[in-house]
């Protein structure tokens, strides 16, 4: 977890707090999940009043992407198939992209924000499974991977104006937009990010990930840590490819290099039909 200073710890929280609030069903939730003594069934009573929630959820896990052999027609059978920390995951990412705007925020284009989120979080899932994680601990990557940049969207509500300029210098420049918010801002979007992610109560190893997705070197790194640094760039060259840049590719740090084993254009030659993943999850959000 980061660690702030008093008054910027104040700042952050004040910003953190613009956020709209989450649905009545992913606050309860929250609160159950909170106890390690849930019981599951009111777990399961609580998102099958949710129909548009509950919706989404089996229509993800009975995606091709979940490799299910038997089709899920029912949160209960989700729930023994795919786990509690899988449901519950999923629950949030359709609440946290559900309180995302619809509409640009300055030059935030918010169709190739969430088309970079989505792509990221396809990546991060297909990556990790192509280096061996098991299916169960699949929607910690795919989660970190769709909000890891949510810091971005809290600070162009917050800035407006400011950080649109933030923004277009680092479009023009090609610099990491992490750099011009340090130098500007004295914070960044993953630290917005982990604050955002610890309060919506979502692991301790998504939140770490998210908080260090642009300093990686920082502290030890997990293999959480590593596919998410990957998926991100691997993201942002596939938008770039596609004549969208969203912003600077980072170059792999050496331990990461060495651990990957390729070039990073090499890997969505890796991971299969990440095309297809990719349209699952846009559907999962839509």
């Amino acid at each position: 977890m980061v660690e702030f200073s008093g008054d910027e710890a104040q700042v952050l929280a004040r910003i953190v707090d613009t956020l709209p609030a989450f649905p009545a069903s992913v606050q309860a939730i929250l609160e159950l999940t909170g106890d390690i003594n849930i019981d599951p069934r009111k777990l399961i009573e609580v998102i099958e009043h949710d129909p548009v929630l509950t919706l989404k959820i089996l229509r993800l896990v009975n995606s091709a992407a979940f490799g299910l052999r038997q089709r899920m027609s029912s949160i209960k059978q989700a729930f023994v198939y795919v786990g509690i920390n899988t449901v519950k995951n999923l629950a949030i990412s359709v609440a946290a992209m559900g309180t995302m705007p619809h509409t640009n925020m300055g030059s935030c284009r918010m169709e190739l924000f969430l088309e970079h989120c989505v792509t990221t979080a396809a990546v991060a899932r297909l990556f990790a499974r192509h280096r061996g994680v098991t299916e169960s601990d699949l929607s910690d990557y795919f989660v970190a991977g769709l909000l890891h940049d949510i810091g971005m969207i809290i600070l162009a509500r917050w800035q407006n104006d400011s950080y649109a300029t933030l923004l277009e210098q680092a479009r023009s420049q090609q610099l990491p937009i992490v750099l011009l918010e340090r130098q500007y801002l004295k914070y960044d979007h993953p630290q917005i990010a982990s604050l955002v992610l610890s309060r919506w109560q979502l692991p301790e190893q998504i939140v770490t990930a998210v908080a260090t997705h642009h300093s990686p070197l920082e502290r030890q790194l997990t293999q959480l840590d590593m596919v998410l640094f990957v998926a991100n760039q691997v993201s942002k060259l596939l938008m770039s490819e596609a004549g969208h840049p969203f912003s600077k590719i980072e170059a792999l740090p050496e331990p990461m290099q060495a651990w990957l084993g390729c070039e990073l254009s090499e890997v969505p030659a890796l991971l299969g039909k990440l095309e297809a993943e990719i349209e699952v999850t846009r559907q999962f959000l839509q």
